[in-house]
């Protein structure tokens, strides 16, 4: 009993179409909608960069939920300025990514 269904070996030849591996790594990222939850890594990666050594030094922990932004910091005059300044604060960090990660920012 012959079959009529043939196998089709998978091509070894490369593409023409060559890409670099950065759009290749942004591209798999949107596939598969892990660009919030990446934006947010960054975020907690890149604090120092992206807030300055000063908070930095004063930032004990830092985790998000459900778009909100968690941060304990040690100091209380620093966690009442930056309260204070909070929506300018949620505006920098979220044009420094060029997305809308944090929604909010809650201080412990």
């Amino acid at each position: 009993m012959e079959s009529n269904l043939k196998y089709k070996k998978p091509s070894l030849a490369r593409k023409s179409e060559t890409s670099q591996l950065g759009e290749i790594i942004e591209r798999m990222i949107d596939t598969y909608k892990l660009r919030g939850k990446y934006n947010e890594t960054y975020i907690i990666a890149q604090w120092e960069q992206l807030v300055g050594q000063a908070i930095a030094n004063r930032t004990t922990q830092l985790y998000f939920s459900d778009k909100k932004l968690y941060i304990q910091v040690n100091s209380s005059p620093l966690r009442n300025e930056l309260a204070l300044a909070k929506s300018k604060f949620i505006q920098m960090l979220n044009n420094q990514i060029g997305a809308t990660v944090v929604n909010d920012i809650v201080f412990i």
